[in-house]
């Protein structure tokens, strides 16, 4: 899996749904992997992002 599209997703939406993942996913044509574990990869991302941010 190369994370290309979960990099570009998470940088353009920092707080990204369920939803917001889900109609990402739409749109994007992946030739790496399925897209049920980059659904999961990319919200494994938002929450680490947020417990790593101060505040």
């Amino acid at each position: 899996m190369c994370n290309q599209c979960c990099h570009a997703l998470v940088e353009k939406h920092p707080n990204a749904t369920d939803q917001i993942i889900e109609e990402w996913f739409e749109s994007d044509l992946c030739r790496c992997t399925g897209y049920a574990e980059i659904k999961e990869a990319v919200k494994s991302m938002l929450k680490s992002k947020d417990e790593n941010t101060p505040g």
